[in-house]
C-alpha cells in the first residue's frame, strides 16, 4: 500500500515543477510512512511513499527492469502474485525482490497493454515505457485504489489523492458548480462529476496511455461491469464457493499484523469465520456507541467473537467526541463524503494504528451485490414497474401496487403522510415515466426516485441550487437495454454507492492512519459470480441477501445468518447536535456563502441541524461537510 505521484512534461521540468513534485510527495506521506523513492528522467518525474506489508525489507520502489527501459510505481496488493510470478519465471524473467508489485512490471513487459487482465487484487499503477515513449496508468476493477490526474497543454500530473494535487498548487484549481450540486444530491463525489474542475480519475478496470511526445491520451477498458449482466447459469454457486475459499487464502498475505473491522452483522462475521477456519491470528476492532442499544452492535459483535475464540478490542465513541473531532475527520478525507458513519470508519483506522496493525479487513460489498438494503429493494421495485411501462405492458395499477403504510415512528409517519402513503408518489412516478416513454427518453434515475432525494432537490431550490443539473450518464439507458433494467440498478449502485461511499471512504479514512484496507468480498471473481448468478437476479419478490446466505452457509451458524439486519448506523441526531455545538462559530460564518458557492439562504439552513420535530435535517450534513472540506483546501489557515 502506497501513495504514488508524478508529472510528465513536454520539455524538461524547471525548478518550479520539481518543487510541486516534492510537495506532492509530502502531501501523500501518510499513505506510505515506511519508505520513499523517486525516479527522475528527462521529462518524467515519478515518486512513491511506501507502507511496507509484503517483502518489507526489499520491496523498494520505483522498480526498474534489467534493461532499464521500463520503470514502475504501484499502490495496492496483488493477491495472486505468487501464481503470476511463477508463470513469468518460467518465461525467463528474473525477479529482484519478493514483492507482489514487481510482478506487474514483468507482466507489462510480457503482455503490454493487456498486462492487468490476469491480475487479482487492488491496485493503482504507473509505468514509464522508454522504448515506446509512453506512460501507462492503470486502476483495479472495482476502484478500490485511487488514481487522479490533471493535465494542461504542456504537463500531465497524477496522484493517489485529488486534494494532494490541489494543496500542492499544481495549478490554479476552482470548485465545480455542477460538482457541488451533484455532491449535495448524493452525499459523495461521483467520478462523472468531479468536485474540482480539471481533476479527473482513471476509471476502474481501465488504463490510460499517455503519449510522451504530445501528452495526448488514449483510454482502454480491460474489465467492465456491463459484461456481467445476469445470465442463466447453473455453475455460479460452486464457482462462488471455490473463489471465496481461494481469495480467503490470499487475503491474509503479508508480513505484518492484520485486523478486522467487526460489526454485529453477517458480512464481517463471515471474514472472521474464514480467518478461524484458516487458523489466521487477526484482531477484531469493534465500534461501540455510548447511547441506546438501538444503535450499538458492540455486544452482538463481542458475543460472536467469544463464540469463535477471536481476539477483539472494543472502541466506544461518544457523541461529544464526534463534535470535538469533526474537523479532524474532514482533514482525513480526500473527496468529501457526507456519511454519518464516516467518523466510525475514521476511528477504526486510528484504533488499528494504536494496536500496531497495518492491515484492516472490511466486509463491504454483499449488500450492494445481493440486494441487502431495504432502499435497494425499493429501487428494484420502482425500476421493474418502469420497465413494464417502457415495454407497453405497464399500467397505473402496477404503480399503485406498493406498500401503503410502513411507518414505525412519528417521523416516518409524517414522511409517508406527505406522499399519501405511497399513492401520491406512485402517481407522480407513473406520469414521469409515461412522459419519458412518449419522448423515447428511457432512464432509470435511481437516486432521485426516492422521496428523500426529492426533499433534497426541494431544499436545494430554496438555497438557489438545482440538484438535478448535469446529465445522469450512469442512469440513462438505451431502449435496447430495457431487458437489463433491474441489473443496471445494481451496476449503478456498485459504481456509485459501493465504490465511493464504501470502498473509497475506507481507503482514505484508514490511510489517514497509514492502515491498508482490504475488501475480501469485492474480489472481482466473487463479483462476477454474483452478477451472473441467475438465482441472484431478483424478479418480483426480493428476500434480502437470500442468495448470499445460501452461499456462505458453511461458514456461519444459521442464527447469525438469519439475524435481523441493523447496519452500521450511529446515533445521527445526537451527532448532528454535537457537531453543530462544537463548530458553531465556523458554521455560522460560511466561506461557501461568502465566496458565492452557496446562496445566503444556505446560512440559515446550516444554523439548524434538526427539523422542528427533532429529526436530522436533509442536506445539513452534506453542506457542513462541504463547508469544512472547502475551508481545509482553499483556506487552510482559517
Amino acid at each position: 500500500m502506497c501513495g504514488i505521484y508524478g508529472g510528465i512534461f513536454i520539455v524538461p521540468p524547471i525548478k518550479e515543477e520539481i518543487d510541486k513534485f516534492r510537495r506532492l510527495g509530502f502531501s501523500l506521506k501518510h499513505r506510505g510512512p515506511d519508505d520513499s523513492g523517486e525516479f527522475v528522467a528527462e521529462t518524467v518525474l515519478m515518486g512513491f511513499n511506501r507502507l511496507s506489508i509484503v517483502d518489507v525489507d526489499s520491496g523498494h520502489q520505483p522498480i526498474i527492469n534489467s534493461e532499464e527501459t521500463v520503470v514502475l510505481i504501484g499502490n495496492g496488493e496483488i493477491y495472486n502474485y505468487k501464481e503470476i510470478r511463477s508463470k513469468l519465471q518460467k518465461l525467463g524473467y528474473t525477479f529482484k525482490t519478493n514483492s507482489d508489485i514487481e510482478c506487474l512490471l514483468h507482466s507489462y513487459s510480457e503482455y503490454g497493454e493487456e498486462f492487468l487482465k490476469e491480475i487479482r487484487g487492488m491496485f493503482a499503477v504507473a509505468i514509464l515505457d522508454k522504448r515506446l515513449r509512453k506512460f501507462v496508468l492503470g486502476r483495479d476493477r472495482l476502484g478500490e485504489k485511487p488514481l487522479y490526474f490533471t493535465r494542461s497543454s504542456d504537463s500531465f500530473w497524477f496522484s493517489s489523492e485529488s486534494t494532494a494535487l490541489l494543496t500542492s498548487r499544481i495549478k490554479n484549481f476552482s470548485v465545480s458548480h455542477i460538482g457541488v450540486c451533484r455532491f449535495l444530491k448524493y452525499g459523495f463525489v461521483t467520478e462523472a462529476y468531479p468536485l474540482i474542475d480539471g481533476i479527473e480519475q482513471v476509471e476502474p478496470g481501465t488504463i490510460v496511455i499517455v503519449d510522451l511526445n504530445d501528452l495526448s491520451t488514449v483510454k482502454k477498458v480491460f474489465w467492465d461491469l456491463e459484461d456481467f449482466r445476469t445470465i442463466e447459469s447453473t455453475e455460479e454457486e460452486e464457482n462462488y464457493k471455490t473463489e471465496l475459499k481461494e481469495i480467503g487464502n490470499s487475503i491474509f498475505q503479508g508480513e505484518v499484523p492484520i485486523g478486522l473491522a467487526l460489526s454485529g452483522g453477517m458480512d464481517s462475521s463471515l471474514i472472521a469465520s474464514i480467518a478461524t477456519k484458516l487458523r489466521k491470528n487477526i484482531t477484531a476492532i469493534i465500534i461501540g456507541y455510548n447511547t441506546t442499544k438501538k444503535f450499538d452492535e458492540s455486544k452482538i459483535a463481542e458475543s460472536f467473537s467469544k463464540s469463535i475464540g477471536f481476539e477483539y478490542t472494543i472502541r466506544n465513541i461518544s457523541s461529544q467526541e464526534v463534535g470535538i473531532r469533526f474537523t479532524e475527520l474532514i482533514q482525513a478525507m480526500d473527496d468529501p463524503i457526507a456519511d454519518p458513519s464516516a467518523f466510525s470508519y475514521f476511528v477504526l483506522g486510528e484504533e488499528a494504528g494504536k494496536l500496531n496493525l497495518k492491515v484492516l479487513l472490511s466486509g463491504h460489498g454483499p449488500d450492494e451485490l445481493f440486494w441487502g438494503y431495504a432502499w435497494i429493494s425499493n429501487l428494484y421495485g420502482s425500476t421493474e414497474r418502469r420497465m413494464r411501462m417502457y415495454s407497453d405492458s405497464g399500467s397505473l395499477g402496477d404503480y399503485l401496487k406498493v406498500p401503503k403504510f410502513t411507518a414505525k415512528t412519528v417521523g416516518t409517519f409524517i414522511d409517508e403522510l406527505q406522499t399519501g402513503f405511497g399513492v401520491i408518489e406512485a402517481i407522480r412516478q407513473y406520469f414521469e415515466d409515461l412522459q419519458s416513454k412518449n419522448d423515447k427518453n428511457y432512464s432509470i434515475p435511481v437516486y432521485s426516485r426516492a422521496p428523500g432525494f426529492r426533499k433534497k432537490v426541494h431544499i436545494g431550490k430554496k438555497i438557489g441550487l438545482d440538484l438535478k443539473i448535469g446529465k445522469d450518464s450512469l442512469e440513462a439507458i438505451d431502449s435496447s437495454e430495457i431487458v437489463y433494467g433491474q441489473e443496471i440498478v445494481r451496476e449503478i449502485l456498485i459504481k456509485t454507492y459501493l465504490r465511493v461511499n464504501g470502498l473509497s471512504q475506507i481507503d482514505r479514512l484508514w490511510m489517514a492512519s497509514s492502515i491498508e484496507g482490504r475488501n475480501l468480498l469485492v474480489d472481482y471473481k466473487l463479483v462476477e459470480s454474483a452478477l451472473t448468478d441467475v438465482k441472484n437476479a431478483p424478479r418480483s419478490v426480493i428476500v434480502r441477501k437470500q442468495r448470499f446466505k445460501e452461499l456462505i452457509s458453511d461458514y456461519l451458524p444459521s442464527e447469525k445468518i438469519n439475524q435481523k439486519k441493523q447496519g452500521f448506523t450511529p446515533p445521527v441526531r445526537e451527532w448532528y447536535l454535537e457537531i453543530y455545538h462544537h463548530n458553531k462559530t465556523a458554521i455560522s460564518n460560511s466561506m461557501l456563502v461568502k465566496d458565492g458557492l452557496l446562496s445566503p439562504k444556505a446560512q440559515k439552513l446550516m444554523n439548524k441541524p434538526l427539523t422542528l420535530i427533532g429529526r436530522p435535517k436533509p442536506l445539513w450534513l452534506e453542506i457542513i461537510t462541504l463547508e469544512f472540506w472547502y475551508r481545509k483546501n482553499f483556506y487552510p489557515e482559517s
